[in-house]
């Protein structure tokens, strides 16, 4: 593994439990981007003292940190095995389009909180943070 992104990739698949315990209070269909922000500033924040892009690692993580997506479209397809296959067929059209609309929204999210992080981890005070985070 290219170990320029390991640690957006490990702060990616950290967020994914958090991500889904919140998701449950919820339900399936709502998701918060709370921990996937967080790792993506946590990010951000590691990489502002590496040449590795903050974009780059925000959208790694991001990406990664939208996989519980994944249990929303199967929710939404077996609902629609429920009443037809013709619906089934329906759902996993809207399911591929509910993922990736989970994929950019999600590494968005994330890029912003990467930038935030880096913009923050090149100040003064905190580029010793910078450089042991994670």
């Amino acid at each position: 593994m290219d170990e320029d992104v390991s640690a957006a990739t490990a702060l990616g698949f950290l967020s994914l439990p958090v991500t889904v315990a919140v998701s449950l209070s919820t339900g399936p269909s709502h998701y918060s981007a709370g921990p996937v922000v967080l790792a993506g500033f946590l990010a951000g924040l590691y990489y502002s003292t590496r040449s590795t892009s903050a974009v780059r690692a925000g959208l790694r993580t991001g990406v990664i940190g939208s996989l519980p997506a994944v249990w929303a479209s199967a929710s939404f397809v077996a609902s629609g095995w429920a009443i037809s296959p013709g619906y089934a067929a329906l759902g996993v059209a809207f399911a591929l389009l509910w993922h990736f609309l989970a994929f950019v929204a999600f590494g968005f999210f994330s890029v912003l909180g990467a930038l935030v992080g880096n913009v923050i981890g090149r100040v003064p005070p905190f580029r010793r943070i910078g450089s042991t985070a994670v």
